[in-house]
């Protein structure tokens, strides 16, 4: 943690050296925060309280603001089962881009996609 002008300034960083852009850093008690820029890096005017840092897929981690925030935050993996996830089709037509009307069948905890058919008729 780099403290100066009593700001926090750290980066965060995955288990791969590989810096997080758009991590949620905010403290606990107030909401206060930011996001961090392209680089993984922020800064925020230092407060009492808990840092929180998260990410999607990523462990969230918490740090007392007392001088135990690290300057390079590591960021490890977050491994969680899923129970369902819904996925929903898009068509590009026209420019537009149109969700597609059709069947969701599940099948043995995959969700399938079931396009309508239409008949192909001239007058």
């Amino acid at each position: 943690m780099l403290l100066a002008a009593n700001y926090i300034t750290a980066t965060v960083t995955d288990e791969y050296g590989t810096p997080i852009p758009g991590a949620n850093v905010f403290y606990e008690t107030t909401k206060n925060g930011t996001i961090t820029n392209n680089a993984g890096q922020f800064s925020l005017p230092a407060e009492r309280g808990n840092l929180v840092v998260s990410f999607v897929g990523l462990q969230t981690k918490t740090f007392a603001t007392a001088g135990s925030v690290p300057s390079t935050i590591v960021m490890s993996d977050s491994v969680e089962l899923l129970d369902d996830v819904v996925v929903t089709p898009l068509k590009k037509n026209a420019g537009k881009i149109i969700a597609v009307v059709g069947t969701l069948a599940l099948i043995t905890g995959v969700i399938a996609y079931n396009q309508p058919k239409t008949a192909n008729v001239t007058l």
